[in-house]
């Protein structure tokens, strides 16, 4: 059956799983027509955990037990390419879009929809794929090697938003740092492109191996926000090798201070799997010791799960549920103690926020702060409010 893209009685109803690419993806499917006008919902899955998969299975079955007799379920994504003979033969899903189905009917129509236009600060994916094969992703071996989008494109898509308004617009990818590395380009020749004197960019996760001084140096000529999410992953070089990751303990030290003297105030935030194969005490300590040393204003924390298909499927799951349990706990806690350090610093300050839903604007360096009451703000704009700590 053909897909076309135009007017809907009724926009798709599309729910979204996993990270900001896959949103950016999500806001894009859109005003797809699967079916002559039939209403649709369409579950955009992610299967970078067994978190994430459970959760996408979930929505999957939420939805099929909601839906009515005139609308089709259609799945898609990275879980939609794993388990695709398994959703083909499940009651109640009418379609399955494998992920890089998914990706060629959106290049084909790069629109900007009314999902996309309705987020205060619109995602704009720059680039798929990775380069790298870490043992413990899926991601990188489903979307394959990079794919960059043409500077251009992205540029264009940049100024539309900005003649609409907008005053941040975020730049995301399956490994960001890895922009242009297929077509002769980089993440910094497309930032100097860009031109920010009206509004601000802000990166999302971005590999530390990617970051050079090069690309510090445009914090000083761009508007480019003071928050940087830059994934540790452990704080153990063994493990790290075990991981495949290109970088040692040393090497990402240097780094995250650096970042911390050269951009004042930045937010630094990282990722850290606990519990990958073979971490013993020792190994999950240094880690511990490594997140209470750096300047980090929050982390994201995730309990290795094994994924088929990836090389550290092969290695021996040691580590027990309980006690993966347990340090996801001990450091979700340093991470809360870590976010209100961070905040406290700029109690009694004036910042800047783009306003968002539910009298609440996200400042430069990634604290949200409630607005005051008495004003009418438009979403999407930047104003500049007293931060008061209590």
């Amino acid at each position: 059956m053909p897909i076309t893209v135009g007017k809907k009685k009724q926009d798709n109803k599309v729910v979204m799983i996993g990270c900001r690419l896959n949103q950016a993806e999500g806001d894009i499917l859109h005003p797809f027509d699967f079916n002559h006008n039939q209403n649709t919902i369409i579950v955009n899955t992610c299967a970078v955990t067994q978190e994430a998969v459970r959760t996408s299975w979930k929505m999957i079955r939420r939805n099929i037990a909601n839906k009515t007799a005139d609308t089709r379920l259609i799945v898609t994504g990275c879980l939609a390419t794993l388990e695709q003979a398994k959703m083909l033969d499940y009651p109640g899903i009418d379609k399955v879009i494998t992920q890089n189905q998914k990706v060629e009917l959106i290049n084909a129509a790069p629109v900007l929809t009314n999902s996309f236009l309705k987020r205060s600060r619109p995602i704009i994916k720059v680039q798929d794929g990775c380069p790298n094969r870490c043992s413990f992703c899926i991601a990188s071996v489903i979307r394959g090697y990079p794919k960059s989008i043409p500077a251009q494109i992205v540029i264009d898509k940049v100024n539309n938003l900005v003649s609409r308004g907008y005053q941040e617009v975020v730049l995301t990818g399956l490994n960001l740092g890895a922009y242009g590395v297929d077509i002769n380009s980089s993440l910094i020749e497309l930032l100097k492109n860009i031109n920010t004197d009206s509004f601000r960019v802000r990166l999302s996760s971005i590999q530390p191996d990617t970051i050079t001084d090069q690309l510090l140096d445009l914090w000083l000529s761009k508007r480019l926000c003071w928050h940087l999410h830059v994934p540790i992953q452990s704080g153990d070089d063994r493990i790290l090798k075990l991981m495949h990751r290109k970088y040692t303990v040393d090497n990402y030290c240097r780094l995250i201070d650096k970042i911390d003297q050269q951009v004042p105030g930045v937010n630094i935030g990282t990722d850290i799997i606990v519990g990958f194969p073979s971490e013993d005490e020792s190994s999950f300590n240094k880690t511990l010791k490594i997140v209470e040393q750096l300047p980090f204003g929050y982390l994201h924390v995730f309990p290795y799960s094994m994924r088929t298909g990836t090389a550290a499927a092969e290695l021996k799951d040691d580590v027990s549920p309980q006690v993966k349990k347990e340090r996801v706990r001990i450091l979700k806690a340093i991470s809360k103690a870590k976010q209100e350090k961070f905040r406290s610093r700029f109690a009694n300050t004036t910042m800047s926020v783009v306003a968002e839903e539910k009298n609440c604007g996200l400042t430069d360096n990634y604290l949200r702060l409630p607005l005051p009451q008495a004003e009418n703000y438009r979403k999407g704009k930047i104003y500049e409010i007293l931060f008061c700590s209590t």
